[in-house]
């Protein structure tokens, strides 16, 4: 049953745009014990927000941050890897050996496909 504390349940009664999307999850190992006990969905996939909703109906916390922003898909390689990239490229550590480095691999790409 929803109830007011449920952030799935607020984000539908307040018409949030659809889909609602989750990232950055930090999640606690039940999350792993209600992955085991859900239904797979579409596809076979388990789906880690009807785990999380799991959760909730069950008791556990929830918190919602809400992000403005870019959104990865990190369940396939064609996400994951711009995903890193991105992030790598924001990183004061990272970003400028990052960028350096990405330049020549696409140079070099480009090169070798006759694309410069």
């Amino acid at each position: 049953m929803p109830s007011k504390h449920n952030p799935l349940h607020y984000l539908r009664q307040h018409n949030c745009p659809q889909p609602v999307y989750f990232s950055g999850v930090t999640p606690d190992v039940k999350i792993f014990d209600a992955l085991r006990r859900i239904t797979p969905g579409k596809g076979g996939e388990l789906r880690l927000t009807d785990a999380i909703e799991l959760l909730i109906q069950e008791g556990e916390p929830v918190h919602v941050v809400v992000h403005s922003g870019t959104r990865h898909d990190l369940g396939n390689p064609g996400g994951y890897i711009p995903a890193n990239v991105e992030f790598g490229l924001r990183s004061m550590v990272y970003g400028p050996a990052l960028y350096t480095q990405l330049k020549k691999i696409i140079a070099d790409y480009e090169a070798e496909k006759g694309l410069s």
